[in-house]
């Protein structure tokens, strides 16, 4: 029986094959260079949207899409392949990867490149699975750090050949092009409540009560959720569908707003006053070093979530500057002192900028160049400069 199902769904695949392996023929025979994107979720594309854009804009290169997680309606070209084995794709030029945690480079793929789809905000942005891929992309030098030290805890016979460049960071190109946007005076303070999704995060520990304290302020409070807050998947896992639940509680409230924007900067550039709890969004709001942080504390995710979701034991993470999301630029409160820490911090905008601007230092590669660099190294890695 599952021998014929086998069958039968092979039949079914075979004109999507054939569709493929016609459009490999035509690319090789106009000599173009084929690159496979493996971008699990709509979020991801706002990482790389100027490089694929680029990309997509010259005639020598053909772009190709793993299936995603989530429907993704903005790719390029539309070039998404059948949701079959890889093993059955014929071969590409160049696999790109904007995870770690991927579902596996393709066996025919030629040569592979893991692009960070976010700054190191948690210590898991170097895994054993990135030493699979034949290039890494480093943002700034604390990636760097990091992928030294994973690097050297590998011997010598067993150190992996994956070849790491000062790429920078696309997304924050933006950052350095459009100054933040000034409250006119008398206007309220902007607040943004971005929140993780992970696991005893804050929504996770507190839930809407964390909105209520902030509405209890004299200010316009906007909420960004994390994309995995809109993921089916998760919504089905943790059982809460928080952007409905926080829209049905609070729309009516003047000064409460969703912020579901495809681009999260422009919400940034306007934030006086930034209140998260282990989002990589911390980092972001770091380069633009426009006003104070707030940090709800979350002490479980550090010494429960991060070995149990990600395999990792820091000695000391919520110390430690390369797991602790830049904690250490900003102010750090539970729940019951939120209201007094906002108010604290508003009052005194410069509060935490030098240790902004330090750690900012260390953060970026290349800042404003990061699109130019990534089109460059890529071009390099398709002529083999690297061997």
């Amino acid at each position: 029986m599952k021998s014929l199902k086998r069958l039968r769904r092979g039949f079914s695949l075979l004109p999507s094959l054939l569709t493929l392996y016609l459009r490999f023929f035509l690319d090789r025979l106009l000599g173009k260079r084929r690159i496979l994107w493996e971008i699990q979720l709509p979020a991801q594309t706002a990482y790389v949207k100027e490089v694929l854009a680029a990309l997509d804009e010259r005639r020598e290169i053909s772009l190709s899409f793993l299936p995603p997680i989530q429907p993704i309606p903005d790719l390029p070209r539309r070039r998404t392949l059948p949701n079959f084995s890889p093993s059955w794709y014929p071969p590409f030029d160049l696999f790109i990867s904007l995870s770690q945690y991927t579902r596996g480079i393709p066996p025919r793929a030629r040569r592979s490149l893991l692009i960070p789809h976010s700054l190191p905000s948690k210590g898991n942005s170097i895994i054993p699975q990135t030493f699979l891929f034949d290039h890494l992309f480093l943002t700034g030098p604390l990636l760097e750090e990091l992928f030294q030290e994973a690097l050297e805890k590998c011997p010598p016979p067993q150190r992996p050949k994956t070849r790491a460049h000062r790429a920078g960071y696309p997304k924050s190109d933006s950052l350095f092009s459009a100054p933040p946007a000034r409250r006119a005076k008398g206007q309220r303070p902007a607040l943004l409540y971005a929140p993780a999704y992970e696991p005893r995060t804050s929504l996770d520990l507190y839930g809407e009560e964390i909105v209520r304290v902030l509405l209890e302020e004299d200010v316009n409070l906007w909420v960004r959720l994390h994309p995995m807050y809109s993921n089916p998947l998760w919504i089905e896992r943790i059982g809460v569908h928080w952007s409905a639940r926080l829209e049905e509680r609070f729309s009516s409230h003047p000064r409460f707003h969703m912020d579901d924007s495809s681009d999260s900067y422009i919400r940034l550039r306007e934030t006086d006053l930034l209140i998260t709890d282990v989002s990589g969004v911390a980092l972001e709001y770091c380069l633009l070093n426009r006003g104070p942080i707030v940090y709800i504390d979350c002490p479980g995710f550090f010494s429960q979530t991060l070995p149990e979701m990600f395999g990792l034991t820091w000695r000391d993470p919520q110390n430690d500057d390369r797991v602790n999301v830049g904690r250490h630029t900003g102010r750090v409160t539970d729940l019951e002192g939120l209201g007094r820490s906002v108010r604290e911090a508003l009052a005194n905008p410069g509060e935490g900028s030098e240790a902004r601007r330090a750690y900012n230092n260390r953060l970026l590669f290349h800042p404003g160049e990061g699109t130019g660099n990534y089109l460059r190294l890529i071009d390099e890695i398709l002529a083999d400069h690297f061997g």
